[in-house]
């Protein structure tokens, strides 16, 4: 109780504001740093890549378009959204990609959405997609694309997983 005394106390005190570091005006450069984007094409996929000082990490957002899937599954498209990263695939048992996920990214993560593109002409404009994201440190992007190639290629092994997964999303 003394010590709690003694603190509110402390805290009560005028404190010296010297003592805090200053930014001034002059600090601050006058000039704005321009972030050039560029565009590449990699595997067929245009990508638009913005290089950032973030203390080696890198983060990735994507759209992969699904306009072309037949009408018939696309109820299952915010199924898929939910499994995402965590089913088993053709490369991972469910164990491993989840382990390989925590070891080499931040976390993956997925979500539909059907938005309006103003560079194609009215019949074409509305574009179905899924959103995705990941972070990852500089030296385990191969690691993370890799684990986003094979989650996007997601082959579930084992009717019982799929049926845990379906009943988790009615629950």
């Amino acid at each position: 109780m003394k010590e709690q005394i003694e603190l509110e106390k402390y805290q009560a005190q005028e404190q010296d504001r010297e003592l805090l570091p200053k930014v001034h005006l002059n600090d601050i450069s006058k000039s704005i740093e321009k972030n050039e984007l560029t565009f590449k094409d990699i595997n067929g996929y245009h990508t638009q890549w913005n290089a950032q000082i973030l203390n080696e990490l890198s983060y990735i957002r994507g759209f992969a378009s699904i306009n072309d899937i037949p009408r018939e599954l696309t109820p299952y498209i915010p199924l898929f959204c939910t499994v995402f990263g965590g089913m088993a695939t053709d490369k991972y048992s469910y164990i491993d990609l989840s382990q390989r996920i925590q070891n080499y990214t931040g976390g993956i993560s997925c979500n539909w959405s059907v938005h309006h593109n103003y560079g194609l002409p009215s019949n074409q404009a509305t574009e179905w997609g899924i959103k995705f994201s990941s972070l990852a440190l500089e030296r385990n992007i191969p690691h993370m694309f890799d684990l986003l190639s094979d989650i996007f290629l997601l082959k579930p092994q084992g009717v019982e997983q799929l049926k845990s997964r379906i009943q988790r999303v009615n629950n």
